[in-house]
């Protein structure tokens, strides 16, 4: 609901179709990463330093890089166990909108829903 709510109110009709194909799944994991910094003064973020990025408010890159790897991992195990999915940023921003974590610390996160059947209802979208 929250993603046809984003999705109507923003007119972003990749919200509403990935709606659709929400309410097909299974089941639903979200995963979020927290809002740290790494004290590398990498300048990846976009700051000069860690500590210029606390003070820009800006997510340190690696814990977001993290995030991706371990969904890739999770979704790559599940796929061979013939569990259809699809990562998706819609559903871990709206999760994020939600509250769903408790945590303001996790300000990145993102979704997998989970299918088995003949088909994936994930691909092969409008």
């Amino acid at each position: 609901e929250a993603m046809r709510a984003h999705g109507e109110a923003t007119k972003r009709g990749g919200f509403l179709r990935d709606a659709g194909n929400v309410e097909r799944a299974a089941a639903v994991v979200v995963a979020g990463a927290r809002r740290m910094v790494m004290e590398l003064d990498c300048g990846f973020c976009g700051a000069a330093t860690c500590q210029q990025a606390l003070a820009d408010d800006l997510n340190c890159v690696f814990p977001v890089c993290d995030l991706g790897i371990a969904v890739g991992s999770g979704v790559a195990f599940a796929a061979d166990q013939g569990l259809d999915n699809r990562v998706m940023y819609t559903i871990g921003l709206a999760a994020l909108k939600l509250g769903l974590f408790g945590d303001p610390a996790i300000r990145t996160a993102l979704g997998i829903p989970f299918a088995v059947g003949p088909k994936s209802p994930f691909f092969d979208r409008k």
